[in-house]
């Protein structure tokens, strides 16, 4: 820490009690229904549809404000915001997750926004994609091969035993699996429920996915980088790979970001000595996609 450095008591670890750790968690749960209901005018009545059904966005801010203030009365220091910025500086502070959590943050996204924005405004002349929602916001990830997972996760591999038309069998099983865990916790399974809901349900799934495996690669490849090459040029490699033009794919319900992040993972704990990871997150990757097989 700098000599000069006097911190001032937000700065300072937080000893906060177990409810104020809750309330805080609970108000981030709240604002976070909030932002969906408000960008998305109450897509399906709630979150896909499913969580928090017939709530406004209104009602929703209500609510955070109410926690907040709750909470802030009882425990008023630190403060929900002291705690955040706390953790915030803690992780940016450390040399795998620093640049991993800059990068993410930073691109991450704005792929979200330009991507919104275009298809709101120019749409889709060509090939727009399926159709899962009315509303451009719940249908965004709905294009191209994000089908074939989300059929996958949702009905499981057919095949009518010829090779005359693309069949769902070529898609490797790991990525699908993970969204029909995930999306049979936010209602993808819920029977009665039309299919296009149930299909976005299951794609936002896989776009969580994505985003997740995608900041556990960048904090591995952060690792392997200062392996090989030292802690500077490693934080850059983080960084390029998050700009690199085709990264937008690491926000989509495709294979690229677990195939990455099992590919990087494996390196590094096999560069560790760590055989039964480094065997593990080959195995994933060997799931994923079928040139996982090398590792």
């Amino acid at each position: 820490m700098d000599p000069g450095f006097n911190p001032s008591p937000a700065d300072l670890p937080s000893s906060a009690s177990p409810w104020v750790r809750l309330a805080d968690a609970v108000a981030l749960v709240i604002a976070g229904l909030a932002l969906w209901q408000v960008l998305t005018a109450g897509a399906n009545g709630g979150l896909l549809g499913y969580i928090v059904p017939d709530v406004s966005g209104r009602s929703l801010l209500y609510a955070l404000a109410s926690v907040l203030v709750v909470r802030h009365v009882a425990a008023p220091s630190p403060s929900a915001f002291a705690r955040l910025r706390q953790r915030w500086r803690r992780a940016s502070e450390s040399p795998a997750w620093g640049p991993a959590l800059r990068a993410f943050v930073g691109t991450r996204l704005m792929v979200f926004a330009v991507a919104f924005f275009a298809v709101a405004t120019v749409g889709l002349v060509e090939r727009p994609g399926f159709q899962v929602s009315n509303n451009v916001l719940v249908n965004l990830p709905a294009r191209f091969d994000a089908g074939w997972y989300g059929e996958l996760a949702t009905d499981g591999y057919q095949w009518n035993r010829t090779f005359s038309q693309q069949s769902n069998v070529a898609f490797f099983p790991a990525m699908p699996v993970l969204m029909r865990l995930l999306g049979a916790a936010v209602g993808a399974r819920e029977i009665g429920k039309p299919r296009e809901i149930r299909m976005a349900r299951t794609l936002w799934s896989g776009v969580a996915i994505s985003l997740a495996a995608f900041l556990c690669a960048l904090v591995y490849l952060a690792r392997v980088g200062t392996q090989l090459v030292g802690e500077a040029r490693a934080e850059g490699a983080v960084l390029l790979l998050a700009c690199y033009p085709f990264a937008f794919a690491f926000n989509a319900p495709y294979t690229e970001s677990l195939f990455l992040l099992a590919s990087v993972a494996a390196v590094y704990h096999f560069n560790e000595r760590e055989w039964a990871r480094a065997g593990a997150f080959g195995l994933l990757a060997g799931l994923t996609r079928p040139n996982g097989f090398f590792l």
